[in-house]
C-alpha cells in the first residue's frame, strides 16, 4: 500500500485544487441557485448538479497525470524493490538493452491507442470519457468516411504494386550479388542499402526535386516508384541472407545432371529461398503502407494516401476515428505477423 500511497499523493494535489477550482466556479451558475430556490437538498445539488460538470476538465488533468504515474512507477518499483514494468525498463535503460526498451515504449503506445478507440468522446483524449463502438461504426460507413475509404484504397494500391516490382528486383539484385566477392558487389550492396541510410524527408524531397527536373508531375505512379525504392532493401536483406543459407551443392548437383541455369532457378533455387522473399515482402508491405515522407512529397489531392490523411485530421480536428483506424492497423499487423512467424519464421529471418 506504501507505493500506491506515495505515488497518489503527489498527483491528487493537483486534482484536488482544480476540482475544488471547478465546484466554486460552477456553485455560482444560475441553475445552481434555481435548484437551491426549489429547496432541493444540498447533496442532490452538490452531486447530481454541481459535481459532475465541474469533473469535465479534471478528466482531461486526470488523463494527463496518467503519463506521470507510469513513469512514477519508475521510481516508486525501483525504491521499494518491486518487479514490475518501471523496474524492468530502469534496469533495460541501464543494462543498453534497446530490443526491452523499444517493446516497453511500443507496448504502452499500443495500450493508449486501442483504449482512445473506444472513447464516448467527441475528440482524442486520454483516459476516455466512456466506452462505445460509435468511431468504428462511422470509420466502417462509406458515406461518414468515404476520404479515408479512398486513401485507404490508395494506400493499399501503392503497397501491393511497390511491393510486388520490389520483388522482382530485389529477388534479381539478391541473386546478383550473393557470394560475389567482387568490390563493384559490395559498392552495390550498400546503393541498395542506402534509402535505409538516408533520412525520410530527405529522401522524400529529393525524389520531388528529381521527378520535376525530368518533367514528371506527382502521381500514383511516381509514389509506386518511390515506396519501391525505400522498401526494396527489406526484400533484398532477407533474400541474401536465404541464399547464404542455401548448400552451393545443390545447384551443381543440378547442373551436373543436366539442368540449365533457368530450370535450376525455377525448380530448387527459388523455392527454398521462397520463405526469405515472403518475409522481406512483409516488411516491405509494411513500410509503405506506414510510409509518410514519399507519400508526403508525391501524393496529391486525387492521390491522398492514409498516413497523410490521418496526419491532417490529427491537425484539424483530432477526430476519434483517428484512433480507429489506428486500432484496425494495429490487428491487421498483429494478424499477419502472426500468420508470417507460423509460415516463414519472420523473426529467425528478422535475426539472420
Amino acid at each position: 500500500a506504501s507505493p500506491v500511497v506515495i505515488l497518489g499523493v503527489g498527483l491528487a494535489g493537483g486534482v484536488m485544487r482544480m476540482t475544488r477550482t471547478m465546484m466554486l466556479e460552477v456553485l455560482r451558475q444560475d441553475y445552481i441557485r434555481t435548484a437551491w430556490s426549489k429547496g432541493l437538498r444540498e447533496r442532490s445539488i452538490i452531486v447530481r448538479h454541481a459535481l459532475k460538470n465541474a469533473l469535465i476538465p479534471v478528466v482531461t488533468i486526470v488523463g494527463l497525470q496518467v503519463g506521470l504515474a507510469v513513469g512514477g512507477t519508475v521510481v516508486i518499483e525501483n525504491i521499494f524493490n518491486m518487479p514490475g514494468v518501471g523496474r524492468f525498463f530502469f534496469e533495460a535503460v541501464q543494462n543498453r538493452d534497446y530490443p526491452s526498451i523499444q517493446g516497453v515504449v511500443l507496448v504502452i503506445a499500443v495500450v493508449i491507442v486501442l483504449t482512445t478507440s473506444f472513447t464516448e468522446g467527441r475528440s482524442l483524449k486520454f483516459p476516455p470519457t466512456g466506452f462505445s463502438l460509435q468511431w468504428y461504426e462511422a470509420l466502417f460507413d462509406v458515406s461518414k468516411s468515404r476520404q479515408i475509404h479512398r486513401a485507404v484504397y490508395n494506400s493499399l494500391e501503392v503497397a501491393a504494386w511497390s511491393t510486388g516490382f520490389g520483388i522482382l528486383f530485389g529477388s534479381m539484385a539478391s541473386l546478383g550479388l550473393a557470394r560475389n566477392r567482387h568490390r563493384l558487389a559490395r559498392v552495390a550492396d550498400g546503393f541498395f542499402m542506402s534509402p535505409l541510410v538516408l533520412p525520410g524527408l530527405t529522401f522524400g524531397l529529393a525524389a520531388l526535386m528529381y521527378f520535376t527536373l525530368i518533367g514528371f508531375r506527382p502521381s500514383i505512379n511516381l509514389i509506386i516508384a518511390g515506396h519501391m525504392i525505400v522498401t526494396v532493401p527489406f526484400i533484398i536483406r532477407t533474400t541474401s541472407a536465404s541464399i547464404s543459407q542455401l548448400d552451393p551443392a545443390l545447384n551443381d548437383s543440378s547442373q551436373s545432371l543436366g539442368a540449365s541455369w533457368l530450370y535450376t532457378l525455377r525448380r530448387v533455387t527459388l523455392p527454398l529461398i521462397a520463405p526469405g522473399i515472403f518475409a522481406g515482402a512483409f516488411l516491405a508491405f509494411m513500410a509503405s503502407i506506414d510510409n509518410v515522407p514519399v507519400s508526403l512529397f508525391l501524393s496529391t489531392a486525387r492521390t491522398d494516401m492514409l498516413p497523410i490523411r490521418m496526419w491532417g485530421m490529427m491537425e484539424s480536428t483530432l477526430d476519434p476515428r483517428i484512433a480507429a483506424v489506428s486500432g484496425v492497423l494495429i490487428a491487421a499487423a498483429f494478424l499477419l505477423m502472426l500468420i508470417m512467424e507460423l509460415t516463414v519464421g519472420l523473426t529467425r529471418r528478422m535475426r539472420d
